[in-house]
C-alpha cells in the first residue's frame, strides 16, 4: 500500500502564517501547526490540522491530486481562487480534493497512489472554483472524492466545478452502507459536467452529485440550490434515507457525446426522500427515477417539480433511442409505497418517444396525485414516434392508483407498451389530446408481447378534453399478436333514499346489478339515507380481433327495508351521477 511520501504525483505544498514555505517533497506528510488566525494556503498539499480553516491565497494546481484531507473538522476556503487538478498525465485517478482511508478498497483501484489516512469527518469546502486540467487522466477522476470511513458531513457549497474524465463525478461520497450520523450538505454549487464517456452505465457513472451507500445514515443529506449543466447519464444520485433534494436546476446531457441508458436528473433511491421544487430541463435525458433495486423507497415523494425531458437517437447500447424514450417520472424495479404529487411534466418526442409518467416493474402501495403529465410531439418527429401522458409496461406489477392527474398527449393519453399492463386505477383524472394531435387516440394498445391483465385498467369519473373520448381506442396491434387488451369506464353513483314522508331512510339495504345481471354492489344506507358505489358504464376489450364494447349499464337497483316490500328501479350511469329515490315505505 502506498504511503504519502511514495505518491510521486502529489507534488505541492501547504504554507501557513507561522511556518516557512516548504518544498513539494517536504510538504508531503507534514501536519501544519496553524497560527491563531488560521492557515493561509498557497499550494496544494495535505490538510492535517484538526479543526483548522485553510484559506487559499492564490490559484493552485497539481499534476495529480491537489488536497488530501486527513483530519476532522477541516475547512477549506477557496477564497475566490481556483484549484486545478490533473494537469499532468496520470496512470490512476486524481482528484481536486480527496479524503480517503488507507483501508478503502478504492486504494487498490481508482485511488492507487493517492495520499490517504487520517480522519475526515465534518469537512467543509466552499467559495471558489475547481477545474480539471488537461492531463491524460485515468477513469473516475472525481473533482471531490470522499471515501469509506466517513461518519459526518461533508458540507460543500458555493463552488464552481468543471471536469471531464471518463465516469467521473463532481462530488462522489461513499458512506459504505454503515450506520453513521451522516449528513452531507451540498448547496449553491454550479457543476459543469463535461464527461462524454462512462464505463458502467448500470453503476450510474458520471453523475454530478453521487451520495452512495448512505441508506443507514441517521441524518439525511441536504442537496439544494445547485445548478447542474451537462453529463452523459445523470444529475443527482441519492441513497440517503430522508434526503431533501430541492431547488436544484438540472440540465444534464453533454452536447456531442453519446448519451447513456437510464439518464435521469434525479435518482431517488432510498426511502423517505423528498424531491421537490426542482427545475429539470435536460438537453438530453429523463426526469426522476423512483427505483427500489438498491434500497426501499417507502415514503419517498417527488413533489412540485417542473420537468421537460427529451431523448435523442444516439444511445450506444441500443444503436439509436433508449428503450421507451424519454420519461418524466418512472417507477421501476420494485419501488414501493412512494408517491409523486403536483408535478408539471412534459415529455418531448422528436427522435424518440416521450411519456410523462412511465410505470414498469414497480412494487406495492405507490400512488400519483394532482400531476400534469404531457407527451408532446416536436417539429418533424421521426416516423412512428409516440407522445403520451402515461406509458404502461407493467404486466405482473401490483395495483397503482392515480388521483386527479392529467394525462395528455399528441398521439395518445394512455399508451400500453409491448409487455402489457398490470392493475391501474385513475380516479378523477383528465385525459386530453395535446396541442398538436397527430393520429390521436385516447387509449392506445401496443402490447403484442403480453396481455393487459383482466379487469386491470379502470378510469373512474374521468374528464375528457379536446379530441379525447371514452370510446377513442386502438387495439389492433394486440389483436394481431393474439394478446388481450381492455379498459373500463367507471362512474361514482350516489343514491339518497327517502321514505314516503321525505325523511332519510337509515339502514335500508341496497343491491345493484349490472346489465349482465352481476351483483356489483351490496350495502346499507347511512344516517342521511345515502349509499355510494363505483359502477362500470362499459368495458372495451379485444382478444384476437377488433375492439368490442361490453355495456354494463343500465343498472338495476333493489331496495329493501324491514316492514316494506322490495322496490326496484332502473338507472343508467354514463357520468358521475347523484340520484334521490323516494320509496313508498312509511
Amino acid at each position: 500500500m502506498p504511503n504519502q511520501a511514495e505518491n510521486a504525483s502529489f507534488t505541492a505544498e501547504v504554507t501557513d502564517a507561522s511556518t516557512p514555505a516548504r518544498t513539494a517533497t517536504e510538504a508531503l506528510g507534514v501536519s501544519i501547526t496553524a497560527a491563531a488566525s488560521g492557515a493561509p494556503a498557497s499550494a496544494c498539499g495535505i490538510l492535517s490540522t484538526t479543526g483548522e480553516t485553510y484559506t487559499l491565497q492564490n490559484d493552485v494546481s497539481s499534476p495529480g491530486t491537489c488536497f488530501s484531507v486527513q483530519a476532522n473538522n477541516v475547512t477549506l476556503n477557496l477564497n475566490g481562487h481556483t484549484i486545478t487538478y490533473n494537469t499532468g498525465s496520470q496512470t490512476s485517478a486524481s482528484f481536486a480534493i480527496l479524503a480517503i482511508a488507507c483501508w478503502d478498497p478504492d486504494i487498490f483501484g481508482i485511488a492507487s497512489g493517492n495520499p490517504c489516512g487520517g480522519a475526515f469527518d465534518n469537512f467543509t469546502a466552499y467559495g471558489g472554483n475547481i477545474v480539471e486540467g488537461s492531463g491524460a487522466a485515468a477513469n473516475y477522476a472525481h473533482a471531490i472524492r470522499v471515501g469509506q470511513g466517513l461518519n459526518r458531513g461533508p458540507t460543500i457549497h458555493d463552488l464552481n466545478i468543471t471536469w471531464w474524465s471518463n465516469s467521473a463525478a463532481g462530488i462522489y461520497l461513499d458512506y459504505a452502507g454503515l450506520p453513521v450520523p451522516g449528513a452531507a450538505v451540498i448547496f449553491n454549487n454550479t457543476f459543469h459536467n463535461r464527461v462524454t464517456a462512462i464505463l458502467d452505465r448500470a453503476a450510474i457513472d458520471g453523475t454530478s452529485i453521487n451520495v452512495e451507500q448512505a441508506e443507514y445514515n441517521f441524518v439525511p443529506a441536504q442537496i439544494y440550490g445547485n445548478t447542474i449543466l451537462g453529463g452523459p447519464q445523470g444529475g443527482i444520485l441519492s441513497e440517503s434515507v430522508g434526503a431533501q433534494i430541492y431547488g436544484n436546476t438540472i440540465q444534464q446531457g453533454t452536447v456531442g457525446s453519446a448519451q447513456y441508458t437510464n439518464d435521469f436528473a434525479v435518482y431517488a433511491w432510498a426511502q423517505q426522500q423528498n424531491v421537490h421544487d426542482n427545475a429539470i430541463q435536460p438537453a438530453e435525458g429523463r426526469g426522476i427515477s423512483i427505483d427500489g433495486s438498491a434500497n426501499p423507497t417507502d415514503g419517498t415523494v417527488a413533489a412540485k417539480n417542473t420537468l421537460s425531458v427529451t431523448e435523442k437517437s444516439n444511445n450506444p447500447e441500443y444503436g439509436g433511442c433508449p428503450l421507451g424514450g424519454a420519461y418524466g417520472v418512472q417507477y421501476d424495479d420494485g419501488a414501493s409505497n412512494a408517491s409523486d404529487q403536483s408535478n408539471n411534466v412534459v415529455a418531448n418526442a422528436a427522435q424518440c418517444e416521450g411519456f410523462g409518467l412511465r410505470l414498469t416493474a414497480y412494487g406495492n402501495g405507490n400512488n400519483s396525485q394532482n400531476n400534469s403529465y404531457a407527451g408532446r410531439l416536436q417539429e418533424n418527429p421521426a416516423p412512428g414516434v409516440f407522445a403520451a401522458g402515461l406509458g404502461l409496461d407493467s404486466l405482473g406489477a401490483p395495483a397503482f392508483t392515480a388521483t386527479n392527474d392529467t394525462f395528455s398527449g399528441d398521439t395518445s393519453s394512455l399508451y400500453v407498451d409491448w409487455g402489457g399492463a398490470g392493475p391501474f386505477t385513475c380516479v378523477g383524472c383528465t385525459l386530453a389530446s395535446g396541442p398538436n394531435p397527430k393520429s390521436y387516440v385516447t387509449f392506445y394498445f401496443w402490447n403484442g408481447g403480453g396481455p393487459t391483465v383482466p379487469g386491470g385498467l379502470h378510469f373512474q369519473d374521468t374528464r375528457f378534453q379536446g379530441e379525447a373520448s371514452k370510446m377513442s381506442t386502438d387495439m389492433t396491434v394486440p389483436g394481431n399478436n393474439g394478446q388481450s387488451a381492455e379498459y373500463w369506464i367507471d362512474w361514482t353513483y350516489t343514491l339518497t333514499l327517502q321514505n314516503s314522508s321525505g325523511a332519510a331512510m337509515n339502514g335500508a339495504s341496497v343491491a345493484i346489478y349490472d346489465q349482465l345481471n352481476q351483483l356489483v354492489f351490496s350495502g346499507q344506507s347511512n344516517g342521511r339515507g345515502m349509499v355510494s358505489a363505483v359502477l362500470s358504464e362499459f368495458r372495451m376489450y379485444a382478444n384476437g380481433g377488433s375492439a368490442t364494447q361490453e355495456m354494463h349499464t343500465p343498472h338495476t337497483v333493489v331496495i329493501s327495508s324491514p316492514g316494506c316490500a322490495n322496490q326496484t328501479f332502473i338507472t343508467s350511469v354514463q357520468q358521475t351521477t347523484a340520484q334521490t329515490f323516494q320509496t313508498t315505505c312509511p
